[in-house]
Parts: structure tokens; sequence; C-alpha cells
């Protein structure tokens, strides 16, 4: 027969640790959910206002920035304002790549894309694979790191103090 049993209120997952690891764990959750994994995915034809797009141009293109021009602009990211394909794209710009490799901030500026230089658009879109991978790497690492440090551990709850049995 074991020892006695610790009561209720002395088993980790039902103390203080528990209530800790607890809303840990909820809280990582949360910011894993928000965040999330995104990739791109080519599009076709217009997409709604606002989207998180890539647009690659078929020619360098000239972009004026407040009072930085930024040369030779080969590939845009932003968000889309507008697109058909008369006028071309306007989109407020989060960075441009030039074809020299160097990246520039878009500091939300309104950059307008000839429908002429468009030679691919891409869209940002959650990858739910990734995202749910990623959440579930992150709740096994964080179950397992409690778990060795002794945080909310799931033992016998006591159990057996090291005294001899009858």
């Amino acid at each position: 027969m074991r020892g006695p049993q610790a009561s209720h209120s002395e088993r980790p997952e039902c103390g203080p640790y528990g209530a800790l690891r607890r809303a840990a764990l909820a809280w990582m959750l949360a910011v894993w959910a928000l965040t999330g994994c995104y990739h791109y995915v080519p599009v076709a034809e217009p997409v709604p206002r606002g989207a998180l797009v890539r647009a690659h141009l078929s020619s360098p293109l000239d972009v004026e920035l407040r009072q930085v021009t930024a040369r030779d602009v080969t590939l845009l990211d932003g968000e889309l304002i507008r697109w058909d394909d008369v006028d071309g794209m306007a989109v407020s710009a989060r960075w441009l790549l030039q074809s020299t490799g160097y990246e520039m901030g878009g500091e939300g500026w309104t950059v307008e894309i000839p429908a002429d230089v468009l030679s691919a658009v891409e869209q940002r879109r959650l990858s739910l694979p990734r995202t749910l991978a990623l959440v579930a790497g992150g709740v096994l690492g964080t179950y397992l790191a409690f778990d060795a440090i002794g945080i909310g551990g799931f033992g016998d709850g006591g159990g057996n103090s090291g005294g001899q049995t009858r």
C-alpha cells in the first residue's frame, strides 16, 4: 500500500505554479495565434482593397518617397489601394527592393505602378499548416520546459514520502 496521498492544495497543478503555468500557456497561445505564419500566393485578378500584396516589376521603376527617390525598384511590398488592368496599381508601400539588392522602407507612401510594368502580383495569406506546426511545437516545447524545471508537474500528487510502506 502506498503512503498518504497529498491533499488537493498540496498538488503542484493546483497551487500557485499551476495557475502560473496556465496563464503562461494561454498568453503564448494567444501570441502564436495572432502572429501566424504567412506566405505569398500569386494572383491573376484584382484582390480586395487593403490586402497586403507584393508587386514584381518587369522593368525597373524610379519611385519618389518624400524627398528621396528610390532608383530601379524591381519589387514592392505594401497595402493595396487600387488595382485595374488599365491604370495599374496604387500601393501604400511598406518596403521596396532596388535592382542593386538594397531595401528601402516605404513608410506608407502611395506608389503608383503602371500596368505595363507589372509582371506578377502576389497576395499575403495565412499558411495554416505552418501556423499549426508552430503552435504545436511551441506548446510541446513549453510543456517540456515547464516539466523540466518542475513548474506544474503532472506527477502522482506527492505519493510516497520515502518512508517504509506497509
